[in-house]
């Protein structure tokens, strides 16, 4: 059965290891349009400003890759739910204890 590896830095691999794969496909760094469309199907999920340009977006992380623009997304996502708690009144380390009723 074949089997599929990714690495980002496949000279980093030794080559006689490197030797073994059977083919190796190389993909290039996404260009500014290629990350813009990637910020948009990772984000299709999330409450955005309408007034995010994501052609903009796109421009300011060359070199970015699918992983780096996921971790992008992920951050940008921690630091909103942070901006809520800390609008809220709630501290992020808060936990909000049962009353009485046993209802929180």
């Amino acid at each position: 059965m074949p089997h599929l590896y990714l690495i980002v830095r496949p000279e980093v691999i030794d080559p006689g290891v490197r030797g073994r794969f059977s083919r190796e496909v190389a993909l290039p760094v996404p260009d500014a349009p290629a990350r813009s469309k990637i910020l948009q199907l990772m984000t299709a999920g999330m409450r955005l400003d309408p007034a995010v340009d994501f052609r903009s977006l796109g421009k300011l992380t060359p070199g970015f890759v699918g992983a780096d623009l996921q971790c992008l997304t992920r951050e940008a996502g921690m630091i909103a739910v942070s901006r809520i708690v800390k609008s809220s009144g709630l501290s992020s380390g808060a936990v909000a204890a049962p009353n009485d009723s046993g209802i929180v």
